[in-house]
């Protein structure tokens, strides 16, 4: 009877271990297979602010002439906020402009659209890249450690090497990285239910609230964005000032953002595409915190880009007025519509005119 029992507990003990061992195959066959549909079917799933824009920007290139030139501004939500390509009227040859800016975005995530962009075999005419001190300060490992999160889900395969170089300790955030691709419908389920089942998050989620408004040229419209409101930029001002002026006081111009902006430059030489480095508005109140450091800095940075690259470089700083801003350094709908004006007349027309960069 004893023998019995055991082999008994020997078989239920045998067919356990069958059994975790088969979830545990399919549970690694249902992430290899969500990994492959993030990585080449659904990039929204992985990055949904870069990927709902890649689908945006394929119906724009179907729509437009053979012949007309590609326009892809690049940037964080400066350029995501402040650029709208509707409000551009007709450029020279049909020209298609695409905004590509992503929140919190820097030197290191403009690489990685532009890379991610030609990789889909999309080839722009001329890139128009934002250069903001606050994203030059950042080094990308402080910016990595302090966001960890959203590198780790925005990083596909093709992304790991620039990222990584970018991390300060590349082999602990490889390790990383490995782990989320193993639990990928963990690490990803807020883009995976905020995308496929949004009313299973609750009412009050904002994981959205990054990709939301995107239209179809890629501007991001934010409700308490569409005009000035002095009451609350006034309160915005009172918040904002300390924090800017202690950012401002310890100003440098990070070795590794200065390092992207490089990659990007020398890729877009390498592809033959013209580029445009573009300080974007910035409110009164904000640029009369800039120390003589920042600008100094910043002037220095771009000056090497233009001897080192021939690169094009726009200040518009001071293009807008006061009551064009919905924060310090963000415009209203309104603002960048009369932004997006003055750049497609001074700026986009002129290069367009003149594709020999002349």
């Amino acid at each position: 009877m004893t023998k019995l029992r055991s082999r008994r507990r020997d078989e239920a003990s045998r067919r356990a271990r069958k059994v975790l061992g088969w979830l545990a195959v399919g549970f690694l066959l249902g992430q290899a297979s969500l990994f492959a549909v993030l990585e080449s079917i659904r990039p929204d799933l992985r990055d949904p602010e870069y990927g709902i824009r890649l689908y945006q920007l394929r119906d724009r290139l179907g729509e437009r002439s053979k012949s007309g030139p590609l326009v892809i501004t690049l940037g964080s939500s400066r350029t995501g906020m402040g650029i709208r390509p509707d409000a551009m009227g007709d450029l020279p040859d049909g020209a298609v402009v695409f905004n590509y800016g992503i929140n919190s975005g820097g030197p290191l995530i403009e690489l990685l659209c532009l890379r991610r962009i030609l990789a889909e075999g999309i080839t722009p005419d001329l890139v128009v890249a934002e250069i903001s001190p606050v994203s030059l300060r950042l080094d990308g490992e402080d910016a990595i450690r302090t966001d960890r999160a959203y590198y780790l889900r925005r990083t596909g395969l093709a992304d790991v090497d620039a990222v990584s170089r970018q991390a300060g300790r590349p082999d602990f955030f490889l390790g990383e990285w490995t782990w989320d691709q193993l639990t990928l419908s963990y690490s990803q389920r807020s883009f995976l239910l905020a995308i496929e089942a949004r009313r299973w998050l609750p009412r009050d989620s904002k994981i959205d609230v990054r990709w939301r408004g995107v239209d179809p040229h890629g501007f991001q419209r934010l409700p308490n964005f569409e005009h000035h409101d002095a009451v609350r930029y006034q309160a915005i001002l009172a918040a904002s000032e300390k924090s800017v002026a202690k950012h401002y006081s310890e100003f440098h111009v990070s070795p590794t953002a200065e390092a992207c902006l490089r990659e990007l430059l020398e890729t877009c030489r390498d592809q033959n595409i013209r580029v445009v480095l573009v300080l974007m508005p910035e409110s009164p109140s904000l640029r009369s915190w800039a120390t003589t450091t920042v600008h100094d800095r910043v002037n220095g940075l771009l000056d090497g880009f233009k001897r080192d690259y021939h690169a094009s470089v726009v200040d518009s700083r001071d293009w807008i007025t006061e009551d064009g801003f919905g924060d310090t350094e963000h415009m209203t709908v309104e603002g960048a519509g009369r932004f997006s004006q003055r750049f497609a007349r001074d700026v986009l027309t002129p290069l367009l005119q003149n594709p020999a960069g002349k």
